[in-house]
């Protein structure tokens, strides 16, 4: 039995939402524990680099964003007839490089035919192609290494109402202008889309996003 030494379910429960803490010099079998104990909380995230954990609290606004992104996503690959796996918030986890984090959605996509019905072990499966974070209050940047460390090659962040993409290069996250899954995607169309969700309702957005995809897809 791994031995807790901290009261973690007590002080996630006293976090109001959008908020986070952290511990320092927490083991990684302790981490692992509480990726068991607590990892499938739908409104907790947790990262993990090294011996200091980040417990990171959502709210209904976060995922209505986080929401609105993944559905975009599905509904670019719809059009484009193209395999997707996602497994949403699961844990990315290696033991190798002492890391671990949870997006707030991440895809499978130029690696999608290999991971299907899957359980994903970064020991041996490769990390998802798109990972992406939402920030309203905690800053994501603190777990752009974590990402980097586990080889995730392409980002994208939600940040005051703007979105940026970020590649993976030597080690390190550079800002883009095109996504690297899609490349006829910028930044500027995808928040236009997500805020037109927020506002105008989420149907009418994605049947929108779909007409945009199909006059836009041949452009790269």
């Amino acid at each position: 039995m791994i031995a807790v030494s901290t009261d973690y379910l007590t002080i996630i429960n006293a976090l109001p939402p959008n908020a986070a803490t952290f511990f320092h010099d927490v083991a990684w079998e302790e981490y692992k524990h509480l990726v068991n104990e607590l990892g499938h909380a739908p409104c907790v995230r947790m990262a993990y680099d090294s011996g200091t954990l980040q417990i990171m609290t959502t709210s209904p606004k976060h995922e209505r964003i986080a929401g609105m992104l993944g559905w975009l996503v599905l509904e670019i690959s719809r059009e484009l007839r193209i395999h997707l796996e996602t497994i949403r918030s699961a844990t990315l986890m290696s033991e190798q490089v002492k890391k671990g984090t949870e997006a707030d959605d991440c895809f499978y996509i130029q690696h999608a035919a290999q991971v299907i019905g899957k359980d994903i072990d970064l020991n041996f499966d490769p990390p998802p192609d798109l990972a992406i974070e939402v920030d309203l209050s905690s800053p994501s940047l603190q777990k752009f290494p974590i990402y980097a460390a586990l080889g995730v090659p392409e980002l994208w962040r939600y940040k005051k109402g703007r979105i940026t993409f970020y590649q993976l290069d030597a080690g390190k996250y550079e800002e883009i202008s095109h996504s690297i899954a899609f490349p006829f995607l910028t930044p500027d169309v995808l928040v236009e889309y997500v805020h037109r969700g927020l506002e105008q309702g989420q149907t009418d957005t994605l049947w929108a996003f779909a007409d945009w995809v199909k006059a836009n897809k041949s452009n790269v």
